[in-house]
């Protein structure tokens, strides 16, 4: 028997034991309590691992292609936040570049390193730390918003342009999906009763 708080609503509750595919569910909000399934751990890590590449993919393959009197061209987001730079729009530049680079990045960095530990019985003292810098990093990491800028630079572009999608658009559209995936399947109860206490 353990008492867990809702993540939800904060109601405390007492669980007694649970089998594998089990869920407890809270008797206030109906918020998930425990029991994500046995391979919980190995979903998060696969979707993590999933969106690295992805991430990857989308900051190294072009957003988009345009072509004009025969001539072609293409950016990335590290070259869209640099073009913003040499423009003077220094402030959206930096934004850009936080919120659709370096913060979705780390985050991803660190959950992998997190889901990583807790492939262990018991996780280590730093899974947790790692896991609150990964929360706070989290709302940070836009790429959604990157994307939505993309689309209309898009619609804008093709009205004076012969502009195609690269598969930098497709993978920030993919990367946007993984990572609200990710953030559903974690459980965040089941994963701090398995970190290891300091003596």
């Amino acid at each position: 028997m353990k008492a867990v708080a809702c993540p939800d609503c904060d109601l405390l509750h007492v669980l007694g034991p649970q089998s594998g595919g089990e869920k407890a569910r809270c008797l206030r909000c109906g918020g998930v309590l425990t029991g994500h399934g046995a391979h919980s751990y190995e979903t998060s890590l696969a979707l993590a691992i999933a969106a690295t590449i992805t991430f990857i993919l989308a900051n190294t393959a072009p957003l988009m292609q345009m072509s004009e009197l025969g001539q072609e061209s293409s950016t990335t987001v590290a070259g869209s936040a640099l073009e913003m730079w040499l423009q003077g729009s220094e402030p959206t530049a930096i934004l850009v570049a936080i919120c659709s680079i370096v913060a979705p990045g780390f985050y991803l960095a660190l959950m992998l390193a997190v889901l990583i530990a807790f492939r262990k019985d018991r996780a280590p003292p730093w899974a947790g730390r790692l896991m609150r810098w990964a929360d706070a990093i989290h709302p940070w990491a836009m790429p959604e918003v990157m994307l939505l800028g993309t689309l209309v630079a898009y619609v804008k572009i093709s009205e004076l342009a012969d502009a195609t999608p690269g598969s930098g658009m497709y993978a920030t559209g993919a990367l946007c999906l993984l990572i609200a995936a990710l953030g559903a399947s974690l459980n965040y109860a089941a994963l701090w009763a398995r970190i290891k206490v300091e003596q």
